[in-house]
């Protein structure tokens, strides 16, 4: 992952959080995870897993892409751009057993 993309997801996490109402406990509760791992999230000094990026994007109501400032909205193109782009910052996530998990592929 780039040096700042840690900082940049845990700022657009941080909003979204406050911008749902949710706690940082509440999100914890969410993933499973302590209250002091989601503030280290926010504030740059963690990177997150693979399978912790998607239980955040699921309780944030977000994609997986809009953490790291992509937009995929539907376009096929955005989609695999912002794919190529993921695996490009987390070279050691596995996107295609997650999208597997999800339902996205067969």
């Amino acid at each position: 992952m780039k040096d700042d993309a840690p900082k940049f997801l845990g700022n657009r996490m941080k909003e979204r959080r406050e911008e749902l109402g949710f706690t940082l406990q509440d999100v914890a509760e969410f993933i499973g995870s302590s209250k002091s791992y989601i503030w280290e999230i926010e504030n740059g000094n963690v990177e997150p897993s693979g399978r912790n990026v998607l239980l955040l994007s699921r309780c944030l109501g977000m994609t997986m892409e809009w953490f790291y400032g992509m937009s995929c909205d539907g376009n096929q193109y955005a989609a695999k751009v912002g794919a190529a782009a993921l695996k490009a910052i987390m070279p050691h996530v596995d996107f295609d057993q997650i999208a597997l998990m999800m339902g996205y592929r067969k």
